[in-house]
C-alpha cells in the first residue's frame, strides 16, 4: 500500500437474539435418548435443526422427529416432520428435518423437538 491509499473493510455484524435451548420430549421408548439439536443456517437465516438421537438397543428402532420454531409467547413459526426415521442398534444418528422457507433468528426464541419411536 503506498502513502495517502486507504483500504476500506466492510464487517457484518448480526444482532444477537437469544435462542432458548430446544425443549425435546420422547415418547414410546426407553432405548432412544435425544442428544442435542443444531440450528442450520444459510446467512443468517435458520434453514434446518439438526437433531441427534442415541439409539442404546441391540435392534433398529423408527419413529418420527418433529421440530417447531416457536415465538416468545410460544405461538410456533414453523414446523416440520421427518417421518419413519431409521435409529440405527448402538449408535446415534442426526436427522435433519428442514423448513420449507428461510427463518430469521428474530420472528423465533425457541425450539421444540420431540422424537416419537413408532417401531
Amino acid at each position: 500500500m503506498s502513502a495517502g491509499t486507504a483500504t476500506a473493510v466492510t464487517i457484518v455484524t448480526i444482532d444477537a437474539n437469544p435462542i432458548a435451548p430446544g425443549t425435546g420430549t420422547l415418547s414410546g421408548s426407553s432405548d432412544l435418548t435425544l442428544n442435542s439439536q443444531d440450528l442450520q443456517y444459510s446467512g443468517t437465516n435458520v434453514t434446518a435443526v439438526d437433531v441427534n438421537v442415541s439409539n442404546t438397543a441391540a435392534s433398529d428402532h423408527t419413529g418420527d422427529v418433529y421440530v417447531a420454531l416457536q415465538d416468545s409467547s410460544g405461538n410456533t413459526v414453523a414446523s416440520e416432520t421427518v417421518t419413519d426415521q431409521t435409529f440405527t442398534a448402538n449408535s446415534d444418528t442426526i436427522t435433519t428435518v428442514s423448513f420449507a422457507s428461510e427463518h430469521a433468528p428474530d420472528t423465533f426464541s425457541r425450539v421444540e423437538v420431540n422424537v416419537e419411536e413408532t417401531a
